[in-house]
């Protein structure tokens, strides 16, 4: 009769090793996926990083858009001002170029002189005539003349033809030249018109190389 030993059983041991691997699997699948998350949001942090540099870039850009149209408006400004600049310095130089040529021109025994107007009333703003020779040039308070009358003609007319300039506000002052002395008493009656004064005025004689102004 054979005798019969007692059986070896592995069951328990099947299971151990199958629990423990399922556990080791387990395992790796959490570390897998724990792996991968954490990539993700890496990928993620550096997409949003990527996009905010990407926005203040864009924004740098804005500013710097903003800051050449505003370089370039006033480069047009100062473009534009020293074109008047040089426009106002021509233009001196012009009126400077002619005043040197007129003093050049000029004679240079005249003698430039500046009168006080009468303190008499209606004679504070008078209109300016000289009398030389045998004309009665009368100037503006420029100095410019802008009517020059033959003394030669009736007083009645040079009267009538001064009508329009004198008036009993701003009378009229008569400056009188040696060379015009022939003319000297119409000068004298020039205010008068049938013995009454028709505006004030006065009358004075002056060198005959004055140029005079008020």
């Amino acid at each position: 009769m054979r005798r019969q030993t007692p059986r070896f059983d592995f069951f328990a041991f099947q299971d151990i090793v199958t629990g423990t691997t399922g556990i080791l699997i387990v395992i790796t699948l959490l570390l897998s996926l724990s792996i991968g998350a954490n990539r993700i949001n890496r990928a993620l942090d550096s997409r949003k990083a990527k996009a905010g540099e990407a926005e203040h870039i864009l924004e740098a850009n804005k500013a710097s858009r903003i800051l050449q149209t505003e370089l370039q408006a006033r480069q047009e400004a100062l473009a534009e001002l020293e074109a008047e600049q040089s426009q106002l310095a021509g233009y001196l130089q012009t009126e400077v170029d002619h005043l040197k040529y007129l003093l050049d021109q000029a004679d240079p025994s005249t003698q430039y002189r500046r009168i006080l107007p009468p303190r008499a009333k209606g004679l504070q703003h008078p209109t300016l005539a000289i009398a030389h020779a045998d004309s009665l040039t009368i100037k503006n308070a420029d100095g410019i003349v802008v009517l020059d009358l033959n003394l030669k003609r009736p007083l009645s007319q040079l009267q009538a033809r001064m009508s329009d300039l004198v008036s009993s506000e701003n009378g009229l002052l008569i400056l009188v030249k040696p060379s015009a002395f022939a003319h000297y008493d119409k000068l004298s009656a020039f205010g008068l018109k049938n013995g009454k004064l028709q505006f004030p005025y006065c009358f004075d004689i002056i060198e005959e190389d004055w140029e005079v102004v008020l």
